[in-house]
């Protein structure tokens, strides 16, 4: 009898954390540079808290990337300008 039940817990137990193993994979299985939300239709609802909070956490990641490309981008302007200006004056 007790085997019997260990080997039911072992099988609700399995099944109950497949969502969990799911998602885990589905995190381990994106690149680096995949950063769209994961869809919540595929997951169990007990693991919506944990989705959204993913989702709000790829959702700064994308913006705070997305400004440091910006911030990149006008530094490097702003170092061309002089650096042309000199070029000239000294030619």
């Amino acid at each position: 009898l007790i085997a019997l039940l260990a080997g039911l817990i072992w099988l609700v137990v399995g099944r109950s954390l497949r969502g969990l193993t799911q998602l885990a994979e589905a995190l381990g299985e994106r690149s680096v540079h995949v950063l769209h939300p994961l869809e919540n239709a595929l997951y169990a609802p007990e693991l919506m808290p944990i989705v959204d909070a993913t989702n709000a956490l790829l959702t700064r990641l994308d913006e705070s990337i997305q400004l440091q490309k910006m911030f990149v981008a006008d530094a490097a302007h702003e170092l061309r300008t002089p650096l042309t200006a000199l070029k000239l004056q000294l030619q």
